[in-house]
Order: C-alpha cells, then structure tokens, then sequence
C-alpha cells in the first residue's frame, strides 16, 4: 500500500502543470521519503515546456542540483527555440549526454514547429541524426510536417515520410495523402492511400481516393465504373461524388425507424420528460432540454429512437436529430433532416435567387434548428450569426433588426439575416457554393487566403486539402446535406454543380 502511495504521489507530481496547493502535503512527504529521482525532476521539466509553463520549469530546475546548468539550458532553449542556430552549443560531450540533448532538441523543435514549421525543418537538417525514439519522431512529425502540410508546403512530404515510414500516426498519413493530391503527386498518392492502415483504407475517404489518384496517376486505366459503384452505396460525401462517377443515382437509403410502443410509453410516461414538454409548452426551451437531456441518461437504445421520436412529433427538431444519433439509428432522414421552418426559408432562399437546398443545407450545419443555439464564440439563433455580422448584414439588405440580442433569435428573422449574407458570400465567390460554405463557417478572408496564388484544382482536391479540419467537415457537410434536401424538396441537387467543380 506504502508503495502504491508513493506511485500515485510519482503521477500526480509529473505532469506538465502546476498541481493545486493540497497536493503539497502529499508531495513533502513522498521527497522527504526520496520518492523524487532526477529522472522524474528532468521528466517534470520536459512535460512543463512542451505545455509552455516556462516559469514552471524554471522553478523545477531547484530539483537538479547536480544538473542544474543542464536544465537551465533546457529551458533556455525551449523558450527560445531559434537559439538551435548555435549548432556548437547542442553537441554530443559529457555535460550533454546524448539523452538529454536529443529532450532538448525535441522539446525546442516541437515548440518552434507550433510558432513557425518551416524555421523548425530548416533547423532539422542539423539534428536529424540524432537518436530520436519512434514517440519523438511522431511527436515532430506532427508539430512540423503535418502544420507544413496544411500549408500545402512540399517539403513536409519527405520530412513525413522520413518519420513515419510506417504510417503509425493516422493524422500524419492522411495528411500525407493530402499533400500528394494537391502537389499533383499522383503516383505517390496511389501509393499512399494503398499502404495506410487497414481501418484508414477501408473508409469511404480513402476508398475514393485511391480510385481516383489511379485515374488521375494513369488516363489509361477508364473510368472505373464498378469500383466507383460500390463506393456509391454509401450516404455520404465520398459516396455520393463516387455516385456521380459511376453515374448511379445518391443512395440516400432513407428507412423509417421502428418505434417500439412499449418503449414510447415508458418515455413518455418518465417524470423528466412529462416536465420537459410542459416547459416546452410554456416556451422556455433552455428548462425544456436541461429535463430531456437529464431523463435520456438511463434510457436503452429502443428508448432514445422512442424519445427521438416523440420530439419529431412534436416539432423539435434538435432533440430529435441530437436523440437519433445518440442512438446510432442513421437512416430515419425523415427525423435527422426535417423540412422545418419551411415556409421562411424557401421564401428567402427565393427572395435572394439561392438554391433552397443549399440554406436548408447551412441552417442544418449550423444550428440543428435550434433557434436559441448560441456558441461559445458568440453566434446565435438558426443560421449562427454573429452580431456584428447580423447588424451590418441589417443595414446593406435593409432588413429590420432590433438592437438587442433576443431579436437575432427570432427565427424568421434569422433565416431572412442569414440568407441574406449567405448571398453576399455567394456572389462574392461567383456563385460558387464550395467556396461560399467554406466562407461561411471560416469567413471570407480565410477563404481568400487559401485559394491566392494557387493553380486551378479539381474542388473535390480543393476541398480535401482545406487546412482546417472544422471547414473540412463542414464543407463535406453542407454539400451532403444539400443532396439529401434536394431530395426531400423534389429538386435535383448535384454535390457539386459543373461550374463548382473547379476551383480557379
């Protein structure tokens, strides 16, 4: 028991942070009995500079008394990476063992990839023999090759490959992959998405991507038709642009969901949710979805899709979308996709000349049609608009907008604000919808920057290599969801229409 104390009190005390002041009993006693070792001290140090807690570890340094002028240039350098210029002061000699030194290189280099990736490759060039074990490697592959790789800078491949030659670290091999696709590495992208692990392979991402770097790697090899075929069975964004390629209808395999009657009767006669739809009644939603949420914690499966259910029927749509998947059940498009507030939205997408499959398809994204949704960054109702956004959007379309927040709620205005910037965004990227959802969920200026100075690219490479996974997701997103409403409102809706294709 003594022993399992003294491990415990070794866990709490190596970690990157300040511990609160109650551990400090604990602590005195486990260093008075020798429980701290200058493995674990240096340890604690490494841990306190990869975390930025610079005057952490320089407080920690007491604890090395014989390694003190060490750990002081441990975190000297940690706090000032660039100071690794001065090859003759990182040599190999019995003051800088090799273990430490290969910490302190990590630790710098990890630091100065965060800040500037392609400060830290040029510096690599000088440590890269050094014995770095499989962890560290891993570890600077995704501070420097991967933030390169979102930059779409080609020097991160060889540094990647360099690394993880293995493909152990899933984030590093996929963006790889990307990397290949949008330096037009065909062949090399070929390779890549037939050598990641077995679980990476088998998604419907890669799976596309495989078949299409071989297009793109070998204009011989056809269209592959069948291939892309089986790919199309699946409802997603990779399926239904491998619809497209086999030219197959989008399987959106709507199935309505089985509700089980003695599971709906027990829902509804749970004391939470009988509260929660008197509040909901009443309108006070933030009260309604606190009970809802709290009854849902000891519900079965056939519950949660009986709870989902109900919501639907009651048009609340959130909780209904949030329950279904809560309970794995994806097919019932009828509940994850309703044609809520149908009327303000079809009117506005009309009003300003928008595709009302694409607005259906943002709100969807955005909000989940909760119309008091606010995020932590502050955007609000429906469409999440930001307040400043909303009131300018107000003022050039001239809708009116009350100055206080609750107005920006209020659904239809919400929708006729963010249809109206929605359009904005639209013409300000030539009615290009890509381009316009990637601007609305990471701004305009953003989407500026990443398509400056680029060659034309096929949009669904464009896309793929979105720096942010966020707008990544959110773009796939959006241009699903817009098929599957598409369907719903009886209109034909592509992924991608022709002049989307390409990004110039």
């Amino acid at each position: 028991q003594a022993d399992q104390a003294r491990q415990r009190a070794a866990e709490l005390w190596t970690v990157g942070q300040s511990q609160p002041n109650s551990c400090n009993p604990l602590f005195e006693r486990w260093r008075a009995e020798g429980g701290l070792t200058p493995e674990l001290a240096w340890e604690r140090i490494r841990l306190a500079l990869l975390h930025r807690q610079d005057a952490l570890a320089k407080y920690l340094t007491r604890y090395l008394p014989n390694q003190s002028t060490l750990a002081e240039h441990f975190v000297a350098t940690a706090s000032n990476p660039k100071l690794l210029a001065q090859v003759s002061q990182y040599q190999v000699n019995a003051r800088q063992p090799v273990e430490k030194l290969t910490d302190i290189v990590t630790v710098a280099l990890r630091r100065l990839g965060r800040d500037d990736a392609s400060a830290a490759l040029e510096l690599w060039s000088h440590y890269k023999q050094l014995p770095f074990s499989a962890d560290q490697r891993l570890a600077l592959t995704r501070d420097i090759g991967v933030r390169l790789a979102r930059r779409h800078d080609p020097r991160a491949l060889a540094f990647m490959a360099a690394n993880d030659p293995g493909m152990q670290d899933d984030t590093v091999s996929e963006w790889r992959a990307r990397l290949a696709l949008r330096t037009g590495q065909w062949h090399n992208a070929v390779d890549l998405t037939r050598n990641m692990p077995e679980h990476l392979r088998q998604h419907s991402r890669w799976r596309y991507w495989q078949l299409r770097s071989s297009q793109l790697a070998d204009a011989a090899i056809g269209e592959l038709t069948s291939e892309y075929a089986l790919l199309a069975n699946e409802r997603d964004f990779y399926g239904f642009l491998a619809a497209e390629r086999s030219r197959r209808p989008y399987a959106t395999n709507h199935q309505q969901v089985h509700v089980d009657a003695r599971a709906a009767a027990r829902v509804s006669n749970t004391a939470g949710i009988i509260r929660a739809r008197e509040f909901f009644a009443r309108g006070d939603y933030l009260d309604a979805r606190r009970e809802w949420y709290h009854a849902e914690r000891l519900f079965s499966r056939e519950e949660l899709i009986a709870q989902a259910a109900l919501a639907r029927q009651m048009d609340w749509y959130f909780p209904a979308i949030r329950g279904i998947s809560k309970a794995q059940h994806w097919d019932d498009l009828e509940i994850r996709f309703p044609l809520a507030y149908q009327e303000p939205i079809v009117r506005q997408a009309n009003l300003r000349q928008l595709n009302s499959t694409w607005v259906y398809a943002i709100t969807r994204q955005e909000s989940g049609f909760m119309t008091d949704a606010r995020s932590h960054a502050g955007a609000m109702g429906l469409m999440q608009l930001m307040p400043a956004t909303a009131r300018e959007t107000a003022r050039r379309y001239s809708i009116p907008l009350a100055n206080t927040g609750s107005a920006v709620l209020e659904p239809e205005r919400n929708i006729a604000l963010g249809t109206a910037y929605l359009a904005q965004l639209y013409g300000q990227f030539q009615g290009n919808r890509v381009l316009a959802s990637a601007a609305y969920n990471a701004g305009p200026g953003r989407v500026r920057q990443w398509t400056r100075d680029q060659p034309a690219l096929p949009s669904d490479i464009w896309i793929e290599t979105i720096p942010f996974d966020e707008t990544r997701n959110y773009v796939q997103s959006v241009l699903t969801y817009g098929v599957i409403y598409g369907e719903k409102l009886g209109i034909q809706q592509s992924v991608m229409e022709p002049h989307e294709r390409y990004i110039e």
